[in-house]
C-alpha cells in the first residue's frame, strides 16, 4: 500500500480523469456520465482536489486541516479556493490526455475488446496489455500542482 503523499494523491487525479480524457480523445466530447453526480469520477476528483487544499496541508492554504468543513458551496464563496480546485482538476486533465492520447493504440485495442466482451478482468487487461503495451517514453510524473 501506498502512501498517500502529494504526488500520490496527484497521480490519483490524473487516475480518475482517464474515462473523460478517453472520450474526449476517442468521440471528440465528453458525456454527462463523467461528471453530474457525487459519485462520478469527476465528483471524486473535486473531492479529492478540495481535500488537498483543505484537509491534507498540501495546498495553497498551507498546513491546515478543515477535514469536514468544507462542502461544494464553498467552493463557489471562495475565489482562491475554487481556483486552487479548479488548477489541479485541470492540470490532472491534461495529465490525463496526454498520456491516452500517446497511448492510443492501446486505448483503441483495449475499448474494442472491452466491446466485444463486455467485461474484462484483470488478466484479460494485463494481456491486452502486453499485446499492445503502454509507450512510456517521454512521460514523467505530473508536475507539482500550481497555486492559484
Amino acid at each position: 500500500m501506498q502512501a498517500n503523499t502529494r504526488a500520490h494523491l496527484e497521480k490519483f487525479l490524473v487516475a480518475l480523469l482517464g474515462g473523460r480524457a478517453a472520450e474526449q480523445l476517442v468521440f471528440g466530447e465528453v458525456t454527462a456520465g463523467a461528471g453530474g453526480a457525487d459519485d462520478s469520477d469527476l465528483g471524486r476528483a473535486t473531492r479529492l482536489a478540495t481535500r488537498i487544499e483543505t484537509a491534507y496541508g498540501f495546498g495553497s492554504l498551507g498546513l491546515v486541516c478543515l477535514p469536514d468543513g468544507i462542502s461544494h458551496h464553498d467552493l463557489l464563496m471562495f475565489d482562491g479556493l475554487r481556483a486552487a480546485v479548479g488548477s489541479a482538476i485541470d492540470q490532472a486533465y491534461a495529465t490525463a490526455l496526454n498520456i491516452l492520447s500517446r497511448n492510443q493504440p492501446t486505448l483503441q485495442t483495449l475499448a474494442n475488446t472491452l466491446f466485444a466482451a463486455s467485461y474484462l478482468d484483470q488478466a484479460e487487461i494485463k494481456a491486452v496489455l502486453e499485446q499492445t503495451p503502454l509507450c512510456t517514453e517521454g512521460l514523467t510524473d505530473p508536475p507539482p500542482l500550481q497555486h492559484a
